[in-house]
């Protein structure tokens, strides 16, 4: 059993007996009564009964609750209803689809305990308690907020919702890109890309050599393979780095290790942590862009998904992740809104 101490283990111990008092009521009142006639004549309905009797126990023992929780303390008065799930987080699933993840409260161990219920733009849905993520489809571009709330089977869900803010992306996973290192004055693989830009307004990325001639696409970043002096570790670089009419793309301080794109953060990087020009790459990473084109700033994910070959031509193959509207860091977390309840609208934050 936990021990739970302070103002916190007052509180807890108020929310336990309140939830057996609202059982204790519920069925003392679930009980037929009848009664011959009203002091008027008429015919007292069983349904008013209980729901006098209802109404005055329950405000009997609540009393009883305060004075014996709160004698000669002061604690806050819980809203009442089981907890939140915490630890809520989310990945970019697709052009139109986000997937939530969560953990659940201590409350699922209880057996009134039923599911999840999950709220966006003025649509919800249900989820029983043995899952713990959700996916959400047709979003339209952009941040969407979602509540997560946990639920009784009596219907009854927590107070204050559990809250994050996500938008989809473009997904490429399925073909995987390859990218061959770049290396000044010596020779990649025959005919292979050494660059690769994003189109984040659209389309699918492409590839091409970034010391090439002809008319391209203006690249966002390429793989750097060293001087050509000796062997060196596989770099990705900004385009910028090899022309300044290439577009000037950063990568952020933030990696993680992963074989998936489906890798579920609380928040996307710090705008303050995209900083490197270059970085050393390593296989079954997630690296974090942000790409600088005329038309705004757009962020994306690239999966290092492996590397092979020997040098000078060593080549790694990517999968992507790129948010097609400006601005738009993918990810954003929002407060839990002071007072939110089931029964209120949610409001989104503009960002």
């Amino acid at each position: 059993m936990t021990s739970w101490g302070g103002a916190e283990g007052r509180l807890r111990k108020e929310f336990d007996i309140r939830r057996t008092l609202r059982t204790f009521v519920r069925n003392c009142t679930d009980r037929q009564v009848h009664l011959a006639s009203s002091p008027g004549g008429g015919t007292v309905s069983s349904h008013s009964t209980h729901r006098a009797m209802r109404k005055v126990l329950s405000c009997l023992l609540m009393g009883f609750v305060s004075l014996q929780c709160g004698k000669n303390q002061n604690i806050i008065t819980p809203s009442g209803g089981p907890t939140s799930p915490s630890n809520v987080m989310a990945f970019s699933s697709g052009p139109q689809s986000v997937t939530l993840t969560w953990s659940a409260p201590p409350d699922i161990a209880d057996s009134s305990f039923w599911g999840y219920l999950i709220r966006w733009d003025g649509v919800q849905d249900s989820v029983v308690k043995g899952r713990l993520s959700f996916v959400v489809t047709s979003l339209p571009p952009g941040l969407t907020a979602f509540s997560i709330y946990s639920k009784l089977n009596d219907g009854e869900v927590s107070g204050a919702p559990a809250v994050i803010s996500w938008a989809p992306a473009d997904r490429f996973s399925d073909s995987t890109f390859v990218l061959y290192e770049y290396v000044p004055g010596g020779q990649s693989s025959p005919g292979g890309p050494t660059a690769i830009y994003l189109s984040p307004s659209g389309g699918t990325p492409e590839l091409f050599p970034i010391d090439s001639t002809f008319v391209q696409p203006p690249a966002d970043f390429y793989l750097f393979g060293g001087t050509g002096q000796l062997t060196q570790a596989l770099q990705l670089n900004s385009a910028d780095l090899y022309s300044t009419a290439y577009h000037a793309t950063r990568f952020s301080t933030v990696t993680d290790a992963s074989t998936t794109l489906d890798f579920p953060r609380s928040s996307f990087p710090a705008s303050s942590t995209f900083t490197n020009q270059s970085l050393t790459l390593s296989a079954n990473t997630i690296y974090y862009v942000r790409l600088q084109e005329p038309s705004g700033t757009y962020y994306a994910r690239v999966l290092v998904t492996g590397t092979q070959g020997t040098f000078p031509t060593r080549y790694v193959t990517l999968e992507v992740s790129v948010q097609r509207s400006s601005g738009i860091a993918i990810a954003g977390m929002l407060p839990a809104l002071p007072g939110s309840t089931f029964g209120l609208g949610m409001m989104v934050a503009a960002r």
